[in-house]
């Protein structure tokens, strides 16, 4: 999908951008090719979100990855791409599309991107092969619509145990509503939204012989190791760093 970009005036093609940013993932965090390679990469107007994850594909919804282009220019849009990619994987390499279980969609989907984004931002910051750091990647999270652990109230703690340390409330539809916690441990009052960043992650598709309505969402968090202590998201030792040459 090709579009003329009239504020930059860039013509660019949406699917081979997305590949481009899936092989930069697969050539330069190789410790993480494993788990990238296998993942399709399907294009859809017709999702509400900008992208995510069930484990087999990376969805997107080219408009919407389109809109960064252009509010963003090339070179920007290009490393944002690549971050929402790398944080898609990662959904995928610490099992989040298994694990959710009985809990909210929408929670867990906050809860799971509380707990990469706060590792991406820190990791990113020492990596070599995105030429961000410090302030400029926590101002690159911000403007991304992201949601991230600003206050270190959820360090060391699985996406489980995030989900349950939440503040929660019900709206006048009787739906559930999450917000972070400010620095004095209060709710904020504002509520958090995981479709701006991405769109999180999805239960992995229903498998013959699985139970109707269970999809692949039926691991135990023991078999997952996503329970108390939290192994579930700490599925390997090494850094990004740690896993270039």
């Amino acid at each position: 999908m090709s579009k003329v970009n009239p504020k930059y005036n860039l013509d660019i093609d949406i699917d081979k951008e997305m590949i481009q940013a899936k092989q930069f993932i697969i050539e330069n965090f190789f410790g993480y090719s494993a788990i990238a390679m296998p993942l399709k990469l399907n294009g859809d107007n017709s999702l509400p979100y900008l992208m995510g994850t069930d484990g087999k594909e990376i969805k997107y919804n080219p408009d919407k990855v389109y809109e960064i282009f252009n509010t963003n220019g090339l070179g920007e849009a290009q490393l944002r791409i690549r971050v929402i990619v790398l944080h898609e994987i990662y959904h995928v390499l610490m099992l989040h599309h298994t694990r959710r279980k009985d809990l909210d969609p929408k929670g867990w989907n906050i809860a799971t991107d509380m707990n990469i984004n706060s590792r991406l931002i820190t990791e990113l910051d020492n990596c070599s092969h995105f030429k961000v750091g410090g302030y400029r990647i926590q101002k690159l999270f911000e403007d991304m619509g992201a949601i991230w652990d600003k206050h270190g109230h959820y360090k060391g703690l699985s996406a489980e145990q995030i989900f349950h340390a939440l503040y929660k409330e019900k709206d006048d539809d009787g739906n559930t509503e999450y917000q972070d916690k400010d620095e004095d441990g209060n709710p904020t009052g504002d509520n958090l939204d995981p479709d701006e960043f991405g769109g999180g992650v999805e239960d992995f598709p229903q498998q013959d012989g699985d139970v109707e309505g269970e999809g692949g969402n039926n691991t135990s968090q023991e078999e997952s190791k996503g329970g108390d202590e939290g192994d579930g998201d700490n599925p390997i030792p090494q850094s990004y760093d740690d896993a270039l040459e």
